[in-house]
């Protein structure tokens, strides 16, 4: 198994909370719309069934009287360049899920559906799985303290009916979901190290979306997976979703609630309680609201991620609610914990927190001014706690040996980078220092994988060299720190329009861990 002293570059959060139970109520009612075929087939929303019960006007909301427009849903889902955080959420097949529950529908899924091996599993499960648990906050797990990674619990039948459960690390590449099956996994939380494990299995899954609709299809099978929260009968239940810090706001919100019993948006320090909202089924979002004397309307496509909130889109701009408020108070200090210290912050006051965030962000500023002073050109991301070099100035094209000006400019980026971190004002401070090697989305994930972590390698082996420049006292504290990891693709660079930065995902990376005294 590989070993890995967990760097804390996700939620602090992920420990306080608790995974919500899962209400497939109205699940019952829509047990045969999900799709299994021969042939990818797009997704397609629940079959209403007759009513003698009056039914609600659809709101109206016009190009015209919209402060934000989408018109065409349908052409906005297959024109997306897709994320990681629009997967989030928890999506069920119909009928699946509760135990005793439609097994007329199970059985169906069962006969029709294609049967493969899995690493992980001693019988063949079906191809395509019946659950998904996709986000910090819908899929609760230790693995999201993994830096570089996003993580998918997978839930399949074998062919008697029986239940299994499969973790994935997952990236997007184009319309398909890559997924990396995990071969095992531990976590030890009193030495606060993740033993982990993955197979050589690589699973690719075709995907569409269409509301709360997302459609997987694989060796000609396709399955259409619903999100659970919109099919509740007493409607969505969606809390506490801040703008995310990378992200544009909508209309100057920073906050969507929309509880059933406590609905309101924040603009600014604004708490406005919305005139009217819904989700309709195929895939917009509506809301109208009244700020002072002005009225206000938005009509977006959304995806609708439960627990881990809402990303809303006119096809040209993406805005990111996927945060809860503790998560904004605590990330600036979470990406530079490891594991047990980021469990920590569950017990420390407003001020200990504070004052902690504080000398980060101070350690972050000496760190650019450094940096600036040595002439070193190197991107900080207070968001990730990455310092990123660009791998061109490290590297030839397609090579992992660290070239004479990648040298160079390594020799002159320790200096200045030891210098504070080893400078009694900060000392003992910074506990470890990983180096993470990082390619584009392009070309082969195997090969990317392997390029990244020789040069993530490699570059670490040169900071510890001779050739490097630093005085023996400081390469040797300098070598109880350092790590190396490749993350080839996983971690990617996006422009402010959701499209990928090639250029930016091609980096070496450091990011340091801080010590939280007990």
């Amino acid at each position: 198994m590989k070993t890995l002293r967990i760097l804390a570059a996700v939620l602090a959060s992920s420990f306080l909370v608790t995974a919500a139970g899962c209400d497939t109520t109205n699940l019952e009612s829509m047990a045969n719309t999900w799709v299994i075929g021969e042939q990818p087939q797009a997704a397609t929303t629940p079959v209403e069934e007759e009513t003698t019960e009056p039914v609600e006007e659809t709101m109206v909301i016009s190009a015209e009287t919209a402060d934000v427009y989408a018109e065409n849903p349908s052409a906005v889902y297959s024109a997306t360049s897709y994320r990681p955080e629009m997967f989030y959420g928890k999506y069920t097949a119909p009928g699946t899920h509760k135990t005793g529950l439609e097994d007329a529908v199970r059985e169906k899924f069962l006969k029709e559906m294609s049967y493969t091996d899995y690493p992980t599993a001693d019988r063949p499960l079906t191809v395509l799985p019946y659950r998904i648990e996709v986000g910090p906050h819908c899929n609760v797990t230790s693995l999201n303290y993994l830096n570089g990674y996003n993580w998918m619990t997978l839930r399949y039948f074998d062919e008697e009916g029986n239940r299994f459960m499969i973790r994935a690390a997952y990236t997007v590449q184009g319309d398909e979901l890559e997924l990396h099956m995990l071969q095992d996994y531990s976590y030890d939380a009193d030495t606060r190290i993740l033993d982990y494990t993955f197979s050589d299995m690589i699973v690719r899954y075709s995907f569409s979306f269409n509301g709360p609709a997302m459609t997987l299809s694989s060796e000609g099978k396709s399955v259409t997976l619903y999100a659970e929260d919109l099919t509740k009968e007493d409607g969505v239940d969606l809390y506490d979703a801040n703008v995310a810090e990378s992200s544009a706001s909508v209309c100057g919100i920073n906050k969507f609630n929309l509880k059933q019993n406590d609905t309101y948006i924040m603009v600014g320090d604004q708490k406005i309680v919305p005139d009217s909202y819904e989700f309709t089924e195929d895939g917009l979002f509506r809301m109208t609201w009244t700020e002072g004397e002005k009225q206000h309307a938005m009509q977006l496509v959304y995806f609708y991620a439960d627990d881990d909130g809402l990303v809303l889109t006119d096809g040209k701009e993406y805005y990111y609610y996927n945060r809860r408020s503790w998560d904004l108070y605590t990330d600036e200090v979470s990406t530079n914990l490891d594991v047990g210290d980021a469990k920590r912050l569950e017990n420390m006051s407003d001020a200990e927190i504070k004052a902690l965030k504080k000398r980060v962000n101070a350690l972050y500023t000496d760190l650019d001014q450094a940096l600036k002073d040595a002439g070193i050109n190197a991107k900080i991301d207070k968001e990730t706690g990455e310092i990123a070099l660009d791998s061109v100035l490290l590297f030839d094209v397609e090579a992992y040996a660290v070239s004479q000006e990648g040298r160079e400019m390594l020799s002159k980026f320790l200096k200045a980078y030891t210098s504070v971190i080893f400078d009694e004002k900060y000392d003992g401070f910074v506990s470890s220092i990983e180096i993470e090697g990082h390619s584009d989305p392009t070309g082969n994930p195997d090969y990317n994988r392997t390029l990244s972590e020789y040069r993530a390698n490699n570059v670490m082996d040169y900071c510890l060299s001779d050739a490097a420049g630093l005085d023996s006292a400081t390469t040797e504290r300098l070598a109880g720190m350092l790590t190396a990891q490749g993350y080839s693709s996983d971690r990617p660079i996006y422009r402010q329009d959701g499209t990928v930065d090639l250029d930016a995902c091609r980096r070496v990376s450091f990011r340091f861990v801080i010590t939280v005294a007990s």
